[in-house]
């Protein structure tokens, strides 16, 4: 019987973390959903398994896109203003857990990392703000310029104030 529970608790644990990895890479469920938690567990998983500074940075880079992802979910589905709120607001809460971990780190893999997330996801952000769902909001405009502007913030704490040739180069 003893046998037969251990056995039970490694299968258990494998289905677990086949789960938890295979749904970790899969960003599938857009803000206000009612599972949307389980995916924001996923991620507080992740980062409770990631132990090195720099493996934490890249993995914030990586939550970083998935929270952009989020938010262009958002926007194609026309979801009500709350909603995009709530993904900006978390959106902008993992670029200011990235600003923690990238600070400091001279790692090229993170420090491209910044820099390709920087262009693109301001070019998604000016483009959001060019479509005709947005500029109706006021407050939705004004929330994608905050979550643009703090992008800014994320280079020049990565970079520094005078490392624009260190972010050219990436």
């Amino acid at each position: 019987m003893k046998k037969q529970i251990i056995s039970g608790f490694f299968i258990a644990q494998g289905v677990l973390f086949v789960f938890f990895a295979g749904s970790a890479n899969a960003a599938t469920l857009p803000p206000g959903n009612p599972f949307y938690f389980m995916q924001d567990g996923v991620r507080s998983l992740r980062r409770a398994l990631t132990f090195s500074p720099v493996a934490k940075a890249l993995l914030e880079v990586q939550l970083v896109a998935e929270r952009r992802a989020d938010i262009e979910k958002i926007l194609v589905a026309n979801k009500d203003e709350q909603v995009i709120f709530t993904a900006l607001t978390a959106y902008d809460n993992e670029v200011n857990s990235l600003v923690g971990y990238a600070k400091g780190i001279g790692d090229d893999d993170v420090l491209a990392g910044v820099a390709d997330l920087f262009i693109t996801h301001t070019r998604f952000f000016n483009d959001a703000l060019l479509d005709a769902n947005v500029a109706k909001s006021i407050g939705v405009r004004s929330a994608i310029i905050s979550s643009r502007d703090n992008l800014v913030r994320l280079v020049l704490t990565t970079f520094g104030q005078n490392g624009h040739g260190a972010f050219r180069s990436r």
